[in-house]
C-alpha cells in the first residue's frame, strides 16, 4: 500500500487539472468514478502516470463488453454506481486484472464465474496485461490548475479525443469503442458543465483572494499610519523635553558662582603652561631625534669608511704576498741557473786542464811534466744563496 501522505494533482482527458488534494481524497474519487482509466496522475505536474498503477486506488477491474472487447481498469464502486444509476445496463461482467476473478453486476450482481482455462489477456503467471492502457503524455498540460474542488458527477467514461498513438511496435487494441459509444452524449455534457464550473470557480476563488489581499492591505496600511502617528507624537513629546532641559541647563550656567568660572579659568592657564612646557619637550626631543640620527649616519659612513680602508690593504696584503711569491720563485729558478752555469764552467775548465794523451807507450826524453794543480784546494768554483 503506498504512503497516504503525499499530495497528488488529477489531469482529465479534457486537460483540466484538479489539486493539490490528499491521497485519501483521491481514492474517494476513484470510488465515486471521477477518476477515469483515460485521466493521469501526478505529485509534481512534470511526471504523470496512469491511475492504475497507483495501488492504493485499487483500479483493477475491467468491463467485458458484449463485442469482446474490455474497458478499465476502474474501481469496482466506480463500475457499481454506474450500473445502479442505468448508465450500464445489466448485466455488466467484471474481471479482476490481477487473480482474473470475474463477477456479473445487476441481474446477478455480485454472483462469481469461474474463470476460463486461459484467458487471452493475462500472461498466465504473473499479472494480467491491462486492455485500454493509454501511453503517457509527452508534455505536462498547459492549462493552469484551477480549485482542489473535484467535479460534482462521475466521470469515467474515456475521454472524447483518443489518446495518441504509440509507435506500432508498443500499439495496444483499442478495446473501449462499446463502452464510448454508451456514455459518450453523457460525458460531453459532463464535461461542458465541469468546465464552466471551474472557471466560475476559478474566477470566484480570485475574487476572494483578490478582496483579502486588498483588505490586508488596507489593514496594514491603517496600521502603518497609526504607527507613524504615535511615533510623530513620540518624537514631538521628546521635542519639548529637550527643549525644557536646554532652558533649565542654560539658566543653571548662568547663575553659576565666579569662583567656578574662576577655577575654570586657572585650570585653562595652567592647561596652556602645561602645553607650552610639553611644545618645549618636543622640540627638545625633536632635536635630540636629529642628532642622534646625524650620528648614526657619521657612524656609519665611518664604517664605511674603515671597511673600504680594510678591503683595500687585503687587497694590497694579497697583492704582495702574491709578488713575494713570483720573487721566490725567480730567485729559486736565477740560483738554479747559476749552479747550471757553475757546473758548466767547471767541466770546460776541467777539460781545458786535462793533459793530452802521450803518442806512444814508455817514457820520453823530451816529455813535459803536466802542470801541477794551483794549490789552495779544490779548483771548483762554489755559489752561495
Amino acid at each position: 500500500m503506498s504512503s497516504i501522505s503525499r499530495f497528488w494533482f488529477l489531469r482529465k482527458g479534457t486537460g483540466a487539472v484538479y489539486g493539490p488534494v490528499a491521497e485519501e481524497t483521491l481514492q474517494a474519487w476513484a470510488k465515486d468514478g471521477r477518476v477515469a482509466p483515460e485521466d493521469y496522475i501526478s505529485t509534481d505536474q512534470v511526471s504523470w502516470l496512469p491511475p492504475f498503477e497507483l495501488s492504493s486506488l485499487e483500479m483493477v477491474w475491467f468491463i467485458e463488453l458484449p463485442d469482446g472487447l474490455e474497458y478499465g481498469p476502474a474501481h469496482r464502486d466506480a463500475l457499481e454506481g454506474l450500473v445502479a444509476d442505468g448508465s450500464l445496463p445489466p448485466p455488466v461482467r467484471l474481471r479482476h486484472a490481477v487473480t482474473g476473478e470475474r463477477i456479473v453486476l445487476g441481474a446477478e450482481a455480485g454472483a462469481p464465474e469461474a474463470p476460463p482455462p486461459r484467458d487471452p489477456l493475462h500472461n498466465g503467471d504473473t499479472q494480467p496485461i491491462p486492455a485500454a492502457v493509454a501511453p503517457p503524455p509527452v508534455e505536462p498540460p498547459a492549462e493552469p490548475a484551477p480549485s482542489e474542488t473535484p467535479p460534482e458527477t462521475r466521470a469515467p467514461a474515456p475521454a472524447e479525443a483518443p489518446p495518441p498513438t504509440p509507435p506500432p511496435s508498443t500499439i495496444e487494441p483499442d478495446r473501449t469503442v462499446g463502452w464510448r459509444a454508451i456514455v459518450h452524449e453523457r460525458d460531453r455534457f459532463e464535461r461542458e458543465a465541469l468546465k464552466w464550473k471551474s472557471l466560475y470557480e476559478q474566477t470566484a476563488a480570485r475574487l476572494d483572494e483578490e478582496t483579502a489581499r486588498c483588505e490586508a492591505l488596507r489593514r496594514a496600511a491603517e496600521q502603518e499610519r497609526r504607527a507613524t502617528d504615535s511615533e510623530h507624537e513620540q518624537l514631538r513629546r521628546r521635542i519639548e523635553d529637550l527643549s525644557a532641559e536646554l532652558e533649565r541647563a542654560t539658566a543653571r550656567t548662568r547663575g553659576a558662582d565666579a569662583q567656578i568660572i574662576e577655577a575654570y579659568h586657572e585650570l585653562v592657564r595652567n592647561y596652556d603652561v602645561l602645553a607650552a612646557q610639553i611644545t618645549a619637550k618636543e622640540d627638545t626631543e625633536r632635536h635630540l631625534r636629529e642628532e642622534i640620527a646625524a650620528l648614526r649616519a657619521e657612524h656609519e659612513s665611518a664604517l664605511a669608511t674603515a671597511a673600504e680602508r680594510s678591503r683595500r690593504e687585503r687587497e694590497l696584503a694579497e697583492h704582495a704576498h702574491r709578488r713575494l711569491d713570483e720573487l721566490e720563485r725567480a730567485h729559486v729558478e736565477l740560483v738554479r741557473s747559476y749552479r747550471e752555469l757553475n757546473d758548466r764552467y767547471i767541466r770546460l775548465r776541467d777539460s781545458l786542464t786535462t793533459p793530452p794523451a802521450p803518442a806512444a807507450p814508455g817514457p820520453s826524453a823530451d816529455a813535459t811534466p803536466p802542470p801541477e794543480a794551483p794549490s789552495g784546494g779544490s779548483s771548483r768554483l762554489k755559489l752561495w744563496r
